[in-house]
């Protein structure tokens, strides 16, 4: 096991947390069990894209028909906000990965998430 510590970090990070590094080069400092370190430079990658996924559809033609929105990319924590909460809301509560969404009437709703850097994505939902 290994403890890393980038430059600049208050603690040390577990090997674990190594992926939490910045955007860009990162010089890091390796350290082992008898206190020997090492100098490593480390590129962080951005996290993907954000996008939403609808399941089984993002079209809802009745009401309180229901839709699990999923997101993925980005980097959490993620929240999330319906555009007009008269028309749907969700009803899992805004924050994780999936939400719940009901339909309570027809007219397009969009519901939008956004992840822990302020990064958004927003979805359509089809309501004739």
């Amino acid at each position: 096991m290994h403890d890393f510590l980038t430059v600049g970090a208050a603690a040390p990070l577990q090997e674990a947390a190594a992926t939490a590094l910045a955007v860009g080069e990162n010089n890091v400092i390796v350290y082992d069990r008898n206190g020997n370190a090492a100098i490593a430079f480390v590129s962080g990658s951005p996290p993907a894209p954000l996008s939403i996924a609808a399941s089984p559809s993002a079209t809802l033609t009745t009401d309180n028909a229901m839709a699990s929105l999923t997101v993925s990319g980005g980097q959490p924590p993620y929240s999330w906000t319906v555009a007009d909460p008269s028309r749907g809301n969700l009803v899992s509560g805004n924050t994780g990965t999936t939400v719940v969404y009901r339909r309570y009437r027809n007219g397009d709703n969009a519901v939008t998430v956004t992840d822990g850097v302020g990064a958004t994505a927003s979805l359509v939902i089809n309501q004739p």
